[in-house]
């Protein structure tokens, strides 16, 4: 399958294991061809990943605040 708007169809990606219990990628590279009205450009692709760190998920928010008593007049 070919894209009318993108070139690149094969993508061979690597992986890497991180703090020993996830695989992310960290490295994804394509050949492919441009072909345009009257030659053919070859495109390659690689993409990078470095430094992955964890992060820590925002905290939620406080509950609100019971309301004050109201005053007796």
């Amino acid at each position: 399958m070919h894209s009318p708007t993108l070139p690149f169809t094969i993508f061979e990606t690597y992986r890497e294991n991180v703090d020993g219990k996830y695989w992310l990628p960290n490295y994804a590279r394509s050949d492919d061809f441009v072909h345009l009205k009257d030659q053919s450009v070859a495109i390659r692709l690689i993409i990078k990943w470095t430094d992955f760190k964890q992060i820590s998920p925002p905290k939620p928010p406080a509950p609100p605040a019971a309301p004050a008593p109201a005053a007796k007049p």
